[in-house]
């Protein structure tokens, strides 16, 4: 995918042509040779043919049309023990400039590409004569013969110390290694050349490499193209076999890749290091922003964004913060800035239509935002404001068929699309309240989304087993009242045992329940009647099947078919309707049959017997006798209640250990989080020697304090006892046993059973007014973790804590932090106000170096060691002299253009940064 800014390229500046006399195949063409360089993957190539400039026009004649960068230059051989240096120019350098090179350093014309040729001048000399000349030398294969272990250690230090060696080839990745041992050296080197090394060669070649790293130089791995493996002369094959990867801008130039040498650790990655691409884009990031239409700009306002890190840079007014704010905007990120509610203003004033002083859209504005997800590209294009607030929002997807963007009926990128931004006054902030970190700390460890999502349902769980035991508790409160109300039932129906009706009373309902059984199967019987019934209504046959359309020749057959069918269907369609009648009459036949029973005879007579004497006793003013059958079933069901409540008597225990399981469950759990926000910390800032971040189980008072007020419903007054509760709670190391006791102290207020209480009178009514639901939330009342942040001062061997720190401390350490985790975009508003640029160069840049390789970074500054030290990937330099937001222009920083912006805007010019450099007096 295209970007702007610099990006990897697949390097190999130690190339051989034919124009080599040990090039083995010399009817190669260029053509064939530069094929064989697209065919390696090759981005970059330079022509180094032994001491000529023969085959430079040709070969780039050949590249013209091609992706192939192809930089002139030569090996050459010089003076002291024949050392190969390798020498580039730039692209323009022709074939003609490369053999005036050579002239210059006394190689001959007739001379040139001579087995024998060399300069009799030093390495150090040429090194001079290249530099003066605008070029690059890299000592080739120093760890080789014909490399700079041949010559004196005090020559090859002097050598290596000059400014304007960046760089070397080494060819050996075991010479990295300073204690590797010589049994390990020698099978390697036997293996690769086909014969011993000397040890005192060798010793050499190890010794140059470890100078070389000790002195920082980038380590580069080049081909020297071998003709075919273990083969001294040269050929295609080997163009590629070795190669580095090499950080350059979108315009491959000298300069390009002369940075590239400057910060070897961030734009060199050999093939030792990285065999494939050394650099992976991010899932998510911004590519491009584009405004049109608004109060800030009569034409159309785009910029592109590096997937890596883009600075945007200029002096007061050119608009650098309008950028953050109309992409805040766009994502509707206001709410980000809750607590700070100047920047919270300044942001809804600028992002809402013309209004007085405020507001910088139109109705017809357009705020369009390209960006990238999981390597999918994504438009999103915001217009149709009003002061209502509300907008259009469009979303569109890239087709890679068509190269086209096309409408999405519905997105949810702008919840999807994730993004951190921050100015320099939110983060200090953050530095004085550390444990809004913690927000941020949480955001990245997915385990703790699931462990919370868990919680809610362990303590949903919670309050409904509590919830039960409490239904228990009452039942079992009931067992007296239970026992008192059955002894009474019971001798009211003693008191009718003694007047001789209990015997009567028990035939009857004995007698009345066979009755119900009984009349229970005939209404059994009628439902079944009533089932076949309403079968019998749908059984006739539709329309016989038409076969006049069949062929003729069929129509008796089927005719017959037909018939017979129909026929025996109306034998059973008749049998059924027979079966309707039948059990008609067997109902009716049951009925009568019990009608005319002994059993129904004698149910009569008990029946009779029962009205008798009840009317009897009524005429007498004795009616109890329904209220015995009442009192009866009563007493069933109170005998009934008992046995449950016996049933409960003996769950109720189990019940209380499966709850205060689930609690210690939920405690256990929400241990976890501290331990996963511990972990996370120390693998982004364990070997931090700045910065230390701690979390402190439980004990952020801030939070239980509003947690025990949002339980109590009190959300203001009451501060003196809410104080002495957060004071007993986070007392000593045990704080959920504290909480514990407040608990039970709460429910012996409730009850009325406490002693002597420290509350007031006015808060123990607030405890008696609390609901069983509201001692469940406070028995799983967990206080926060507390973020406690510590800082080294500069010269200081102790950490000390920030909210004693100064200004730039505190925000230096805090973002410090952000800085060292998070895949997102991460938009950075002038985060080094506040900071002096020691800080800003020890911590902040050194960070973004390194965050920057997982995530994208856009930075407003006006810092220049952040563009400069930082090796912003794509600088934007905005026009001080419009009077709209305009880009004056934009590349890397070996862009001629934005180097010279950068010195002129954040080092007040070109002379002023001399003076300071001479008055500095630092060689």
């Amino acid at each position: 995918m295209d970007y702007k800014g610099v990006r990897w390229y697949k390097s190999d500046l130690h190339l051989h042509t034919p124009a080599s006399r040990c090039f083995r195949d010399r009817g190669v063409t260029p053509e064939q040779w530069v094929q064989r360089c697209i065919d390696q993957g090759l981005d970059v190539v330079a022509i180094t043919d032994h001491n000529t400039g023969e085959y430079i026009d040709r070969i780039k004649e050949a590249a013209a049309n091609t992706n192939l960068t192809v930089f002139p230059g030569v090996e050459v051989t010089c003076s002291e023990s024949k050392v190969h240096m390798l020498v580039i120019f730039e692209k323009d350098k022709s074939t003609q400039y490369v053999e005036d090179f050579l002239v210059s350093i006394g190689i001959e014309r007739d001379r040139f590409a001579a087995d024998n040729a060399f300069s009799r001048r030093t390495t150090i000399e040429i090194a001079n004569i290249v530099k003066e000349k605008g070029g690059i030398i890299i000592p080739a294969h120093i760890d080789e013969f014909n490399g700079i272990c041949n010559i004196s250690p005090n020559s090859r230090e002097e050598l290596l110390s000059l400014s304007n060696i960046d760089g070397v080839q080494v060819v050996h990745k075991m010479f990295l290694n300073s204690d590797v041992r010589n049994e390990d050296i020698e099978p390697v080197l036997l293996e690769y050349y086909g014969k011993n090394i000397d040890h005192e060669i060798y010793r050499g070649w190890k010794t140059s490499v470890r100078q070389a790293v000790q002195l920082k130089k980038a380590i580069l791995t080049f081909s020297d193209n071998p003709h075919e493996h273990g083969d001294s002369k040269h050929g295609l094959w080997g163009i590629g076999q070795r190669y580095t990867w090499i950080k350059m801008g979108e315009e491959i130039n000298l300069e390009s890749l002369r940075q590239a040498l400057l910060l070897p650790e961030h734009r060199i990655k050999n093939d030792f290091e990285s065999e494939n691409h050394p650099y992976t884009l991010p899932n998510n990031w911004i590519k491009s922003l584009k405004v049109s239409n608004t109060e800030l700009n009569e034409s159309d306002f785009e910029i592109s964004f590096n997937p890596q890190m883009t600075t945007i840079i200029g002096g007061r007014g050119t608009g650098k913060s309008s950028v953050v704010r109309f992409i805040r905007g766009l994502f509707d990120m206001s709410s980000d800035l809750k607590g700070l509610s100047s920047l919270q203003n300044e942001q809804v004033n600028f992002f809402k239509l013309k209004d007085g002083d405020d507001g910088v859209l139109k109705k017809d504005s357009e705020i369009e935002v390209i960006l990238v997800r999981f390597r999918q590209q994504y438009k999103i294009i915001m217009t149709e404001f009003e002061k209502t607030s509300s907008k259009k929002t469009v979303f569109y997807k890239f087709d890679d068929d068509t190269k086209e963007f096309k409408e999405l009926e519905e997105s949810n990128l702008l919840e999807s699309f994730k993004l951190d931004i921050f100015s320099q006054k939110q983060i200090y902030e953050i530095a004085k309240n550390p444990n809004a970190l913690r927000e941020r700390i949480d955001a990245p460890i997915y385990e703790i989304d699931e462990t919370k999502i868990e919680l809610f349902n362990i303590k949903k769980k919670f309050m409904e087993q509590s919830a039960k035991i409490r239904r228990i508790e009452s039942e079992i409160s009931r067992k007296s009242k239970v026992i008192a109300d059955i002894n009474e039932k019971k001798e009211l129906i003693s008191s009718f045992k003694e007047s001789g009706f209990e015997d009567l009373i028990r035939k009857f309902k004995e007698y009345s329940s066979q009755r119900i059984e009984l009349m229970n199967f005939v209404k059994d019987l009628e439902d079944k009647k009533n089932h076949l019934s309403s079968i019998v209504g749908k059984m006739n046959l539709s329309e016989k099947p038409d076969i006049t359309n069949f062929n003729p020749q069929y129509h008796s057959e089927l005719d017959q078919i037909v018939n017979e069918t129909v026929s025996e269907y109306s034998q059973i369609n008749l049998l059924i309707e027979e079966a309707e009648r039948r059990i008609t009459a067997l109902i009716n036949e049951y009925n009568t049959k019990i009608k005319d029973s002994e059993w129904r005879k004698k149910y009569g007579e008990i029946s009779n017997q029962f009205n008798t004497t009840k009317e009897d006793m009524a005429r007498k003013g004795i009616d109890d006798l329904s209220k015995l059958e009442k009192t009866t079933l009563e007493l069933s069901s109170l005998e009934s209640n008992l046995r449950n409540i016996s049933t409960f008597e003996e769950t109720l225990s189990g019940e209380i250990e499966k709850n205060d399981a689930i609690k210690e469950q939920y405690f256990s759990r929400r241990e976890e989080i501290t331990v996963k926000r511990r972990e996370f910390i120390r693998s982004v800032i364990g070997g931090s020697d700045n910065i230390k971040i701690e979390v402190k189980p439980y004990r952020d008072k801030r939070h239980f304090t509003d947690s025990i007020r949002t339980v109590l419903q009190k959300f203001s007054g009451f501060d003196e006892d809410i104080n002495k509760i957060v004071r007993r709670c986070l007392h000593g190391q045990d704080v959920n046993s504290n909480i514990s006791l407040l608990v039970e102290e709460f429910i012996q207020i409730r009850n009325e059973n406490a002693g002597d209480t420290e509350f007031t009178g006015r808060m123990i009514n607030v405890i008696k007014a609390l609901n069983d639901e509201q001692i469940d939330e406070l028995s799983l009342l967990i206080p926060e973790d507390e973020i406690s942040v510590k800082y080294k001062p500069n010269g200081s061997s102790e950490f000390r804590v920030l909210t004693n720190a100064s200004a730039g401390q505190k925000t230096s350490a805090i973002l410090t932090f952000l800085l060292s985790f998070g895949e997102v975009p991460l938009i950075l508003d002038q985060p080094e106000d506040d900071l002096d640029n020691h800080l800003i160069y020890d911590l902040i840049v050194e960070r973004l170096k390194k965050t920057k390789e997982k995530r994208q970074i856009i930075v407003v500054t006006h810092n220049a060691n952040i563009p400069v030290n930082g090796d912003s990937e794509l600088v934007l330099c905005m026009d001080s002299e419009t009077s709209g937001i305009k880009v004056l222009c934009e590349g890397p920083v070996e862009n001629d253009s934005v180097r010279t912006e950068i010195c002129g805007v954040m080092e007040g010019g070109e002379d002023a940064f001399k003076l300071r450099s001479r008055r500095y007096n630092i060689n």
